[in-house]
């Protein structure tokens, strides 16, 4: 088809994959990206309780996005995914461009307690 029809967010690819969406591109592969390979796969398989299982998983992985405080937009959201990835050893820093500060002290605790949690650390 003449269109193709892509998703960036992360807690609904399943919704758009049953909706005949044709991918997703969650910034939240870049942390797990085995998991959205997964559903993928489950979604051409039409395997539909399979898909909802990886989301919801992929869910609980996302509150890395709001277990943050005093920090918002870019810094946020882009700072979980540096300070996730810092803390799983794929990325050597978490700097940010400044003048956006990494997280630190009880946000990046909070994040690795989500990655625990979720068994990514």
């Amino acid at each position: 088809h003449p269109l193709t029809l892509l998703t960036g967010h992360e807690i609904v690819v399943d919704g758009a994959l049953l909706s005949g969406a044709d991918g997703s591109v969650p910034g939240l592969a870049n942390v797990e990206p085995e998991g959205y390979v997964r559903m993928w796969k489950a979604a051409q398989e039409g395997n539909w309780a399979e898909v909802k299982r990886e989301q919801d998983r992929l869910n609980e992985i996302s509150h890395i996005f709001d277990v943050t405080s005093g920090v918002q937009g870019y810094g946020a959201g882009v700072g979980a995914f540096k300070c996730a990835l810092n803390l799983m050893g794929i990325f050597d820093s978490d700097q940010m461009p400044r003048p956006v500060k990494p997280l630190d002290g009880q946000n990046r605790e909070a994040i690795k307690q989500v990655l625990i949690a979720n068994g990514l650390l």
